[in-house]
């Protein structure tokens, strides 16, 4: 018995392993041909193209001859990036579609301009695809761009896109809205990896300047709902910060660089930039580093028309001086990505990020708002890594992606009400989010003109939460309940798919995916302090899931006109910003929504003792969806 097991566990596996394996060696490389010009149409022979995936694994390079002709070779079909480097010429990206029955041809005509780039990889999660065949509303920024744009901060710099608000309570910081939402209705990626953690607000949130401006790629900004391909928070739009990828070359070994220099007069701003890369035919390994210094900001005028001293007190704000005060701020960090290619079919890549922003202050609530004396996040700091395995032609699948990440945020502030009096108590907080993700992902097509993507994510998220407050008059400190529940865990995890089917090539277009996601939260009363001989925290724990889907059609009749429509669902489950925020009154007594909502509690109209029902039924919480 046990060895006629054996015998099939053999033959299974010599079925599942070895038969792909030997079915993939019969098959012919997908070829991508073209020629390289000018725009007066004469050949480019200084040039280098490399083939990418949607995750930026080198699938192939090559150079083109001395007549401007190149040749590329894919091991498996699909979409992939073209990347053209031509000496003295912009940077271009373009989307190719390779298939294995024939060979696939594309001209490409340089430019001496930056070329606004036609390719997402967001839209859809693991598929390079031409922006303006896709039935979305996307836009891209290249590194090159943003260099252009006179911004500290990458917030500061997406605000030239279209359709983009931007709103900032100090020179530091900044909150994209997509479509009238922000905060933890929009997400954030990081080379693909979710960035929003569960302590992200409702509110604008400061979070995305963290993320560094100087060592940021591509910049995808896809508006509309994007739950299918990321799951939780996917609302109002996606924002992508991708890397520009690792350079593998076959002619010995390239060691490049660059090195940048910055100054603004407007607030004696000043910094420096550096990134040096070294690498061959089988790996690459950059590392940059950046640090800026911004001074306080002088408005037209030098006047300040929401200084705190002019509201309240009618004195003009020259008595402060002709500068925004509590404006300026410091800002280091640096990068390091090692990619190693074992084989032509394969790529490990290591990335490590860290920013730090310091002496970061509210301006909002200071000398610019209600006039208080201390209101800072200080410091603010974002430490991201992730591991990432690709492999191309993986027995039924063109390509199969595995990634590990690890991304922690700190957010400590420091605050004093009043509005300016010094003997008001002074609030100190540390909060940190510990983030590990695990995702994969494997594409496929299916006949020639169909692809399909499905994959499967999970993010396991750690809390720590502390504050005391202390008295400038005596000098006393004492402990006081965190911003969010000490120890919470939170855990995001989903499945989805997604498929592509051209019904005809570059004309007609048919899209359609679905998810499913869920969420668990937990706490633990004994994690938080207690208070007055109360407990500030709770017992709780709760489980929340969703299903979600789109569909779109895009129709292209012509090469300079697009036709498309798109039913996309978003989702977004309460995360420990919400569910520790609630039923939480003055002394300190914590109640989970859900529990108020079995026993028939009420909304109240405040929390002090005076406090009276509004007669609004608490319910329980429930994720939020759009259209």
């Amino acid at each position: 018995m046990g060895s006629r097991f054996l015998a099939r566990l053999v033959a299974n596996l010599f079925c599942v392993i070895l038969v792909p394996t030997i079915v993939f060696a019969l098959q012919q490389d997908a070829k991508v041909k073209g020629k390289i010009v000018d725009p007066a149409g004469n050949a480019i022979t200084e040039a280098s193209l490399t083939l990418l995936t949607a995750k930026g694994t080198q699938v192939a390079q090559a150079s083109p001859n001395s007549e401007g002709v190149f040749e590329l070779s894919a091991t498996s079909g699909g979409n992939y990036v073209l990347q053209v480097d031509a000496k003295g010429w912009s940077l271009q990206r373009l989307a190719v579609n390779v298939t294995e029955t024939s060979e696939t041809n594309i001209n490409v005509e340089v430019s001496v301009s930056p070329v606004e780039d036609q390719v997402t990889i967001t839209a859809s999660a693991g598929e390079a695809l031409q922006i303006f065949e896709y039935p979305r509303a996307i836009s891209t920024a290249s590194a090159e761009e943003m260099r252009r744009r006179p911004a500290v901060g990458l917030p500061q710099a997406l605000r030239e896109e279209p359709g983009i608000h931007v709103q900032q309570t100090t020179a530091s910081q900044g909150s994209v809205f997509m479509r009238g939402l922000t905060g933890q209705r929009v997400i954030a990626l990081v080379d693909g990896i979710r960035y929003n953690n569960t302590t992200f607000r409702p509110g604008p949130t400061q979070y995305l300047a963290n993320v560094p401006l100087q060592t940021a790629g591509t910049v995808e900004l896809v508006r509309g709902p994007a739950s299918v391909q990321y799951g939780s928070d996917g609302l109002g739009g996606t924002i992508n910060v991708v890397a520009e990828p690792p350079t593998f070359t076959n002619q010995g070994t390239d060691i490049h660089g660059q090195f940048g220099l910055q100054f603004g007069s407007a607030d004696v701003s000043g910094g420096s930039s550096f990134k040096v890369g070294i690498g061959n035919q089988k790996f690459n390994l950059t590392t940059a580093g950046f640090f800026t210094r911004v001074n306080d900001l002088k408005p037209g005028d030098g006047i300040d028309s929401h200084a705190a001293v002019t509201r309240f007190l009618g004195i003009s704000s020259k008595v402060l001086g002709d500068r925004l005060q509590d404006t300026g701020f410091t800002q280091y960090g640096g990068e390091a990505r090692f990619a190693f290619k074992p084989t032509f079919d394969q790529q490990f890549t290591v990335t490590y990020l860290r920013n730090d922003l310091q002496n970061t202050r509210r301006y909002d609530q200071l000398n610019g708002g209600n006039g208080n004396l201390i209101q800072g996040f200080d410091p603010q700091t974002f430490d991201f890594f992730y591991t990432r395995y690709q492999k191309q032609q993986v027995g039924f699948f063109d390509s199969l992606t595995g990634t590990f990440s690890f991304n922690r945020q700190r957010d400590d502030r420091q605050s004093q009400g009043g509005n300016g009096d010094v003997r008001g108590t002074i609030t100190t907080e540390f909060n940190k989010t510990d983030a590990y993700g695990y995702n994969v992902l494997a594409s496929t097509h299916v006949g020639k003109n169909n692809i399909l993507l499905v994959g499967g994510d999970f993010y396991d998220e750690y809390v720590d939460s502390s504050a005391f407050t202390t008295s400038p008059v005596t000098g006393r400190s004492a402990i006081a309940r965190g911003r969010f529940p000490n120890n919470a865990r939170y855990k995001t995890f989903g499945f989805y798919a997604e498929d592509t089917f051209d019904l005809i090539p570059r004309k007609l277009r048919l899209i359609g995916g679905v998810r499913y996601g869920a969420t668990q939260f937990k706490t633990r009363a004994k994690d938080d302090p207690i208070i007055n001989n109360r407990p500030v925290g709770l017992d709780a724990s709760t489980r929340q899931d969703d299903v979600t889907f789109n569909v779109g059609v895009s129709v292209n009749p012509r090469p300079w006109l697009a036709i498309y429509t798109n039913i996309n669902r978003g989702f977004r489950t309460p995360n420990v910003n919400d569910l520790g925020g609630v039923g939480i009154t003055s002394n300190g007594f914590t109640v989970t929504t859900n529990q108020a909502a079995e026993v028939g509690a009420e909304v109240g109209n405040g929390a002090g003792a005076t406090a009276r029902t509004t007669g609004i039924k608490v319910s329980a919480l429930d994720p939020e969806s759009i259209m």
